[in-house]
This record gives structure tokens, C-alpha cells and sequence, in this order.
């Protein structure tokens, strides 16, 4: 499938966001829509990412005007089998799922969602903990609005756009969002100032290394600039002086989460992790990826 933007947008080259290092091992050079797309793995820590990539003001303009077409395109669906309401519904099933799941971990207080959309998971976590204060923070107007309208107040604004201390949570939430940050690190730094201590950061993110393997070849997409191990989220975690209380990454599961809580250690120098970096690489590779695939629907 061969897909195009609908505007020409530019691009940089970047270090890594994680360790700072300019040493990479190319991945792929399309991404799952055809895109000319590179993907990239640092040798030095083994963090995943897109490089070169938009620029921040190219990928606002792709989420304002192409980001929900390509989605759509992508997966063959009309505009009309999309709107607020039915991406309410669905992710309100999805937050009562994950309170549920994480209820023994979570603080009483506050939860602030990052990405939260039409509000549908806050709803979620509030109709199963409703003694929660629920904030969102979502950057499209139209997705806010809808989810003020639904009683889950929300605050217009880009994660990138955040500043220290605008609120003192204790708990934040960031739901298969947080690879499309422009600044991961940025985000690490962000919650841990804005979290009270012994706040927790719950994170639910696609496990990149899984889920190419489940499907057996690499997977990429432009609207991905970050892509996570396990691994590598943790070490943003605990660089950033978070302590990991859960982690549920099970093998062949699309998706990690994670569990950090904020302590009062003093902050670790960014790991050389260069074991990681060898065994998502090993992971990736095209052939193996094929072959291992190849061998599971044999063996089933």
C-alpha cells in the first residue's frame, strides 16, 4: 500500500532522546503506509525511533491535516465509521478495563491523562474509583470539547507544550500515547516534577519487538516517531528517578504497562546499554523475524 501526505513537510536529523548518542543501525527505510520513512536503532542504548523525522511544527500540521485520513485510508474504513462518540464509548470500555487492572496501585487524588482524546478512559477510571479527581490533557480542541461536554475537564494542550509543576497529581496516565511524543525524555521530566512523591506514572504503550514478531516483519509508522522495548522504557523511568513497581510485558502481548513510582533518590547516570540494543537488533532482524513467524503458524 503506497500512501502520501496531504502537504510536503520537513524534516531534521536527531541524536538519541534517551542517551545522546549519534550511532545508529538502520532498520527500514518505509514505514507501514509506504512512506519514505528510516527508522533507526542507537547502538549504545537500543532505543527504537524515526530519524530523520518532521519536524515539531511538520508533525502538528500532519495531526491537524492528515493523520486521521491516513488512519482511515490505512485500514480501508470510511470517514462516517469514525466520530467522538463511538471513540468515546470505545475507550471508556478500555479505562474501566485498565482501573480495573491497576486499581491496587493507583493513589487516591488526582489522575491526569495525557492524550486523553474524548475523555473516554478518565470516564473509564472514574466509573470504576469514583472517588478520583480526573484531569485530561489533549491537544485537539474538537477532542477536548467533546470530552468537557461529557463532564471530564479537560485542558487544551500539546505534552511538548507542558510545563514543570502545572499540577501536583498523584497519579498520571499516558495510554498508547506516549510514541507519539515529539521528547520522551522531556515527558520522564515533566511527570516526575508534576507527580507528588510516591505519585505513580502508569504507562500502557505498544511493545514494538513483540509486536513485529507476532506479525513477522518490521513495522514502522510516521505517527511513531518513538518506538519501546521493555527495556528501553524502563530505563527512561529509572533515569528519571522513577522506581518500577509493575511491569506487565508478557511474551506475545501487543502491550506494555508499567508501573513507576516517583522516589526521592538521587538520579542515575542514562545507562550504556548496549546488551539491549543486541538483543531488540537480534530481534528485528528480517529473516528471523519471517522464519520465527513462519514456524509458529506451522507448529499451531
Amino acid at each position: 500500500m503506497m500512501l502520501k501526505l496531504s502537504f510536503n513537510p520537513e524534516y531534521e536529523n536527531c541524536v538519541c532522546n534517551y542517551c545522546g548518542d549519534f550511532d545508529f543501525k538502520i532498520l527500514s527505510k518505509k514505514d507501514r503506509y509506504g512512506l519514505n520513512v528510516k527508522t533507526v536503532i542507537c547502538k549504545k542504548c537500543g532505543l527504537i525511533f524515526i530519524n530523520p523525522r518532521m519536524t515539531s511544527e511538520s508533525y502538528q500540521k500532519f495531526y491537524q491535516d492528515s493523520y486521521r485520513d491516513l488512519i482511515l485510508k490505512y485500514k480501508n474504513r470510511e470517514e462516517k465509521n469514525w466520530n467522538l462518540e463511538n471513540n468515546f464509548v470505545a475507550s471508556k470500555k478500555l479505562g474501566s478495563s485498565l482501573a480495573r487492572f491497576f486499581i491496587r496501585y493507583i493513589n487516591p487524588g488526582t489522575i491526569v491523562e495525557i492524550g486523553s482524546s474524548t475523555g473516554g478512559v478518565l470516564a473509564g477510571f472514574k466509573s470504576e474509583i469514583p472517588e478520583l479527581e480526573i484531569i485530561g490533557i489533549e491537544p485537539s480542541k474538537e477532542e477536548s470539547d467533546f470530552a468537557n461536554s461529557k463532564g471530564i475537564k479537560t485542558i487544551v494542550k500539546l505534552a511538548e507544550e507542558l510545563e514543570p509543576d502545572i499540577l501536583s497529581a498523584d497519579n498520571i496516565i499516558i495510554v498508547r500515547s506516549i510514541n507519539h511524543l515529539f521528547d520522551p525524555n522531556k515527558f520522564f521530566v515533566w511527570a516526575y516534577k508534576s507527580l507528588k512523591q510516591n505519585g505513580k506514572l502508569i504507562i500502557m504503550v505498544l511493545d514494538f519487538l513483540s509486536f513485529c514478531q507476532k506479525r513477522g516483519r518490521l513495522i514502522t509508522q510516521i505517527d511513531h516517531p518513538f518506538m519501546f522495548s521493555c527495556d528501553s522504557l524502563i530505563n527512561y523511568a529509572e533515569s528519571n528517578g522513577f522506581r518500577i513497581v509493575l511491569n506487565d510485558s508478557e511474551e506475545g502481548s501487543d502491550y506494555i504497562r508499567i508501573v513507576a513510582e516517583k522516589t526521592d533518590r538521587q538520579l542515575p547516570d542514562k545507562k550504556n546499554d548496549e546488551k539491549n540494543f543486541i538483543k531488540s537488533y537480534r530481534k528485528l532482524n528480517p529473516f528471523k523475524l519471517k522464519l520465527n513467524y513462519l514456524a509458529g503458524k506451522f507448529i499451531k
